[in-house]
């Protein structure tokens, strides 16, 4: 679990660290349309 945790995280930091965590986090109207 602790391994797909950590690469899902990687995949994400990947794409859109800042953007994506605090979208997701904060679950506001920028998320992104994908």
């Amino acid at each position: 679990m602790a391994k797909e945790t950590k690469k899902k995280q990687q995949k994400q930091q990947s794409q859109a660290p800042s953007k994506n965590d605090l979208d997701k986090k904060l679950g506001g109207p920028n998320r992104p349309s994908t």
